[in-house]
């Protein structure tokens, strides 16, 4: 499980990945995708498997710009990861994703929704309630890291922060 945070200055996410009882450090799960055509780069945040992971490392040179765009690269990726859990017997994703794009945090849900979160500010994970709850009580997204650090068995490792 993991933990990310982001509003519009900053993303932050931790380290830790968890199987079963064993934790590791995974590094960072932010990925900076550099646009081409004088888009603005994009700052992607990813939890859930490793194909996530792929997905937001796959993007370099990308043209997205807006909300619609966005969308339709996670539902690309959505209808991917639907073929392959028919694939591995119906596995379901629990895979999610935090862009920031332009100054926009683009909530991007398992479901395949993609939502601008009205509070401008956004959190994904295992220790996404802790971390919503210290941004909405004043926390930027890497003291909401820390927080869901120090609050969920899941989380933990190293912060690492990245600024557009």
């Amino acid at each position: 499980m993991t933990i990310i945070a982001a509003n519009s200055q900053m993303i932050a996410c931790d380290t830790q990945v968890t199987s079963g009882s064993v934790k590791e450090d995974f590094g960072s799960k932010i990925v900076r995708v550099e646009q081409s055509r004088g888009f603005p780069e994009m700052l992607i945040g990813s939890s859930g498997d490793m194909h996530v992971q792929r997905w937001a490392r796959g993007l370099k040179n990308t043209e997205a710009g807006d909300l619609s765009s966005v969308e339709a690269l996670w539902s690309s990726f959505v209808d991917d990861e639907k073929a392959r859990g028919q694939r591995d017997n119906g596995n379901d994703s629990r895979n999610e994703a935090l862009v920031l794009l332009g100054g926009t945090v683009y909530e991007c849900a398992c479901t395949g929704v993609v939502l601008i979160p009205h509070s401008g500010y956004a959190a994904a994970g295992s220790g996404a309630a802790v971390a919503l709850g210290a941004m909405w009580a004043g926390a930027d997204p890497d003291e909401a890291v820390c927080a869901a650090m120090d609050h969920d068995l899941y989380c933990g490792g190293r912060l690492i922060v990245e600024r557009p």
